[in-house]
């Protein structure tokens, strides 16, 4: 659920049901996707952690902080909390736009291209970046379950994360395309490098 203002916070609370390990899918997910597009082959699924039943609660805060006179840039700030058996911790950063931009009530930077007839909101095309420090408290990804120590290969981990994230947003009437990528430090303690990702998605709104 998210609730937003007209000046222009706003909140979002979330829970997520579901399971970590093989029956997660995830393994499957990965290999079909770098198999589709010609990527390498992926290895190392064969220490993933167990299965275990998950259960995740989240809130986010989000606040317009300064928007330019010609209203092409902005900066937001963006507060987190996470508890769960999978995810808990929590963390800030600034969130940075550039470019045909809507209010935050409007955008599809939170998910909020919603309105209808006269209150439908604009064509956006913008960059944005995302600077954010995280403090993780817990994640079962690398730490495995927190109720048995099943999982055959599991990392204490790094309790502050910082993540950078550059991404290109164009919306249009009911459609919305995203590509960013995601730059973070060493996520566990180990001789393993930090992890760098993209990410690209496309959502239609109907009805």
């Amino acid at each position: 659920m998210s609730w937003f203002h007209t000046d222009e916070q706003m909140l979002k609370a979330a829970i997520q049901v579901g399971t970590t390990g093989p029956k997660s899918l995830a393994q499957d997910g990965q290999e079909l996707l770098h198999k589709s597009f010609g990527f390498y082959e992926p290895a190392g699924w064969a220490y993933q952690i167990r299965n275990e039943a998950a259960v995740n609660a989240s809130v986010q805060y989000v606040r317009l902080l300064q928007r330019a006179e010609n209203a092409k840039t902005d900066f937001s700030f963006e507060g987190y909390a996470n508890a769960g058996t999978t995810f808990s911790g929590a963390g800030a950063g600034i969130l940075f736009r550039a470019g045909n931009i809507e209010q935050l009530f409007n955008s599809a930077s939170y998910n909020a291209r919603i309105g209808n007839g006269d209150s439908a909101p604009k064509q956006e095309l913008f960059f944005y970046a995302k600077p954010q420090l995280n403090f993780v408290a817990y994640d079962a990804t690398i730490q495995g379950s927190m109720f048995s120590k099943n999982s055959p290969v599991t990392y204490d981990v790094k309790p502050l994360v910082f993540a950078q994230q550059f991404g290109v947003n164009y919306s249009t009437g009911r459609l919305t395309l995203d590509f960013n990528v995601i730059f973070k430090t060493k996520e566990i303690k180990s001789s393993a490098s930090a992890h760098q990702f993209g990410s690209i998605s496309a959502n239609y709104r109907f009805n």
